[in-house]
């Protein structure tokens, strides 16, 4: 069987462009396998049907078919509809002043720095500082600095940490 994985998705007023890599790949068993369809009305005597497992969307014929990973097909449909996805979630922020997000989105990133934290915090936006790293001669040791990622799905802000 084939695979559809490692999809790219971009899109322009109304239409979705996606491409991806095909290879053969042998699918795990899956856990559990639900047909959603069987039969093209079209041609009744064509047998075709798609299921789903853990795995893969998949869509079958004659012993053939294709996969589509669940989680491309995912990214699919957080692109179209951002609304079917979550929030960016910051999952690390350490003293190399990197930041790694979660996010099916890809999201925008700026950084923030502060004198004080709590009710003295007074952040402000560090200018050019767009990517997952700090650049540590842009803050002075002893400032705290924190990341916010946001995209469509909404946004979110790492805990901060002190520059050394």
């Amino acid at each position: 069987m084939k695979r559809i994985f490692n999809t790219q998705c971009t899109v322009t007023g109304n239409k979705v462009t996606i491409t991806g890599d095909i290879e053969d790949y042998k699918f795990e068993q899956p856990v559990q396998m639900v047909t959603v369809g069987f039969l093209n009305p079209a041609n009744m005597q064509w047998p075709r049907h798609c299921q789903l497992s853990h795995e893969a969307f998949f869509v079958k014929a004659f012993g053939n078919g294709v996969g589509i990973m669940l989680d491309d097909l995912v990214a699919i449909a957080a692109l179209v509809e951002p609304k079917t996805t979550f929030p960016p979630k910051p999952s690390k922020l350490d003293n190399t002043l990197t930041v790694q997000i979660d996010s099916e989105l890809n999201p925008d990133l700026r950084w923030e720095v502060s004198d004080a934290l709590g009710d003295k915090a007074d952040w402000k936006v560090i200018a050019g500082a767009t990517t997952n790293v700090l650049d540590k001669t842009k803050v002075e040791a002893g400032k705290f600095v924190r990341c916010v990622a946001s995209s469509e799905a909404g946004e979110a802000t790492t805990n901060p940490v002190m520059v050394a």
